[in-house]
């Protein structure tokens, strides 16, 4: 039974879910209260803009695999991407695509630069 740690290893999370973004929170059974309390209190941290944030980047990080060969700097490339102010925003204007093409921008300046440097 859940309610028995020592006989179940079960867990049953709180859950929930901003777009592509899912959060669970499991207190190993000790408490479904603080389980729920959390879930309220993390789930009004996890914005639409972090789901499309997530968009953005899910999309340029397939695009930087093919372009920037270099693991580090593609992690520095995605940075880069997720602070950008000007992507966020147009995020913020719920201009998603556009948001994309800026990223594409990035990606294809710094896979010139990796070039340059080869």
């Amino acid at each position: 039974a859940v309610d028995m740690p020592e006989i179940c290893d079960f867990y049953s999370p709180a859950v929930f879910h901003r777009g592509s973004i899912r959060v669970g929170i499991c207190t190993d059974g000790k408490s479904p209260i603080v389980s729920k309390v959390l879930k309220k209190r993390l789930s009004s941290q996890v914005t639409e803009m972090d789901s499309l944030n997530l968009e953005v980047q899910h999309h340029a990080r397939e695009l930087a695999k093919k372009k920037i060969n270099n693991s580090s700097d593609r992690r520095d490339t995605l940075y880069k991407i997720f602070n950008d102010p000007g992507i966020h925003m147009k995020l913020e204007s719920g201009k998603i695509g556009e948001a994309k093409t800026a990223a594409e921008a990035i990606i294809e300046k710094a896979s010139q630069v990796q070039s340059s440097d080869d």
